[in-house]
């Protein structure tokens, strides 16, 4: 047994003799070639660069990426774009969608964008995006022609976050992100907002995406926007100057939904908002409910009214026009000589009156 000891404790010095040695190498061999850290960081630097263009250029023969042309007139024309992450990612044998947008600052600037869920509303957004940024630091782009603008702000208002350590709600970052937009936005800025006042009640969410559109609309020169909605209602702003609208294709065929993932100038009928959770798995007496329920609210609709322009300090106000007769007859009244009884009865006559007319 004192043999055994004996010879655990040699292993046990020889280990930490061996660790002792190997720091000593170690931290000897840092100090050799910080000598060289500036040489290195920048053989690293130009390495990472020429690693970088050799990716893109590899992404342009492989998904035959084009080079884009410079817009002079601030417009964003871009032929069959496609999605680069999402198309180099795709199963072999499928092919990735293409769709066309053009945008400029005056009567095409703010686009309403609606389609179901699932169609590609947001892919559509990202890739206008990245086809962007692709094209400013001088690289190809994958569509089939692109001309484009100098962008001095890249603004998106996409997904959903709350920041629970800050006491912030996802509606309220929401509402941050889109106030930090409008703040700061200028007339060669893209902005990008998908879903805006989805984080509240209907009527909330809706009046805000609502004013925005209308806010932009009434800008002189207008940034060029995408603005992703399913509050169809919006579609009806395409009245105001500098709005249209598109929409994700769609086939329904009979019980399915097939999402065509093109996108077309006009306004989308639907959501399918219920046939997604149907999808999704959700019990069929609930989307059988939630389709009863959907029929239900969608009678009750009301139209909401479009604020053309601003009233200003020398608008008329509006006045109501009331029967002519009964006006004279308000008129000739000498309250003075009534009583508080023969008042009260004469203003109960001119309302039974006015009701009857109505």
């Amino acid at each position: 047994m004192p043999k055994l000891e004996e010879i655990e404790r040699t292993i046990l010095e020889a280990d930490e003799i061996i660790q002792e040695i190997e720091r000593t190498e170690f931290n000897r061999m840092v100090e050799e070639v910080l000598k060289f850290s500036s040489s290195l960081l920048s053989f690293s630097e130009e390495i990472g660069d020429l690693d970088f263009q050799i990716s893109l250029l590899t992404a342009k023969d492989k998904f035959g990426w084009i080079r884009p042309k410079l817009s002079e007139d601030r417009s964003l024309d871009l032929n069959d774009s496609r999605h680069p992450v999402v198309e180099a990612t795709l199963p072999p044998g499928q092919e990735f969608i293409p769709n066309s947008v053009y945008l400029d600052t005056q009567d095409k600037a703010i686009a309403v964008l609606t389609g179901p869920n699932m169609a590609g509303k947001s892919t559509f957004m990202r890739q206008i995006a990245l086809n962007q940024i692709l094209f400013q630091i001088g690289a190809f782009v994958p569509a089939k022609s692109a001309k484009l603008p100098i962008v001095d702000k890249l603004f998106t208002r996409i997904g959903a976050g709350d920041n629970l350590t800050a006491g912030e709600s996802t509606f309220f970052v929401e509402m941050k992100e889109t106030a930090n937009i409008l703040n700061h936005y200028t007339e060669d800025s893209l902005i990008l907002f998908d879903e805006v006042g989805r984080g509240t009640s209907t009527y909330d969410g809706m009046s805000i995406a609502w004013s925005i559109l209308e806010y932009l609309s009434s800008l002189s020169v207008r940034p060029k926007t995408i603005f992703a909605t399913h509050y169809h209602e919006l579609t009806e702003l395409s009245r105001l100057g500098g709005i249209f609208n598109l929409y994700l294709e769609t086939l329904e065929k009979e019980d399915r939904v097939l999402f065509l993932r093109k996108v077309k100038v006009g306004k989308a009928k639907k959501s399918f908002g219920i046939y997604v959770a149907k999808i999704a798995g959700v019990p069929e007496p609930i989307v059988k409910r939630a389709a009863e329920l959907l029929t239900d609210l969608e009678s009750k609709k009301k139209e909401i009214k479009i604020q053309e322009a601003q009233p200003t300090l020398f608008t008329e106000p509006e006045t109501k026009n009331f029967n002519s007769q009964t006006e004279e007859s308000i008129l000739k009244l000498k309250l003075e000589e009534m009583t508080p009884i023969e008042a009260l009865k004469t203003l109960e006559d001119f309302q039974k009156k006015l009701r009857k007319q109505k």
